[in-house]
């Protein structure tokens, strides 16, 4: 429920290969 843990998540996919993915990833979390 902690909207920081999410950060955390797309933090970790910003490591991979596109930084793009991380804001959208980052909407979607805050959708869920």
């Amino acid at each position: 429920n902690r909207i920081a843990d999410r950060v955390k998540r797309s933090e970790m996919v910003d490591s991979g290969s596109r930084q793009d993915h991380t804001p959208i990833l980052l909407e979607i979390d805050l959708k869920v």
